[in-house]
């Protein structure tokens, strides 16, 4: 997968989104998401990095459960064959849930 074809994935939840986080005072209102590579997970063949394998996490924020949206961003990992595994918890200090969807993707250039 590249990288633009990770973003086509991402803007076809049709959800406000961002790299890591949104600007100070520039965050939407819920439900929103945002998505960070936590790290590395490569693949050595030959004494070098043969394969590139990214943490990749995304992060849905709702005031309320939302099943609406957590269904757009599972039916974007699954139309674009990513496995995916799901965590839920409240963030009291932010009175939100977050939905958290961890992956490994290999990006391609």
């Amino acid at each position: 997968m590249t990288y633009s074809e990770l973003i086509q994935i991402l803007d076809s939840v049709h959800l406000p989104y961002a790299y890591h986080s949104f600007p100070e005072k520039q965050v939407p209102a819920p439900p929103y998401f945002v998505y960070y590579f936590a790290g590395t997970d490569n693949f050595a063949a030959d004494n070098e990095v043969y394969a590139k394998i990214y943490n990749l996490t995304i992060e849905l924020y709702t005031q309320n459960k939302n099943i609406a949206a957590e269904t757009a961003i599972e039916s974007a990992l699954k139309s674009g064959k990513l496995f995916w595994n799901k965590t839920e918890l409240y963030v009291e200090s932010e009175n939100a849930y977050e939905i958290l969807y961890e992956m490994e993707v290999m990006i391609n250039g």
